[in-house]
């Protein structure tokens, strides 16, 4: 995963879906963006950051990148990285 600059999207395509909080931060609820991309598409951190986690979530591949605090969590993705 290469790194983009802080604040970037991730990929590039139209935002599909938005942040959507659940009333109660444990509740369900959309925490994140929705991009369209397409398969075989390149995928960059959003900011710079770690890898802390490659693998899969619920059946889906997910590469989370640590901020120094603050998370992404990128999915569908194949990782090319490792943590």
């Amino acid at each position: 995963m290469a790194r983009a600059s802080d604040g970037t999207l991730p990929l590039a395509g139209p935002v599909v879906g938005s942040f959507d909080p659940p009333r109660e931060r444990w509740n369900a609820g959309h925490r994140g963006v929705d991009i369209a991309g397409s398969p075989g598409g390149e995928v960059v951190a959003p900011a710079a950051g770690v890898v802390s986690f490659t693998g899969a979530v619920a059946g889906r591949e997910v590469v989370v990148v640590d901020h120094g605090g603050v998370r992404s969590t990128l999915e569908p993705v194949e990782a090319l990285v490792s943590q």
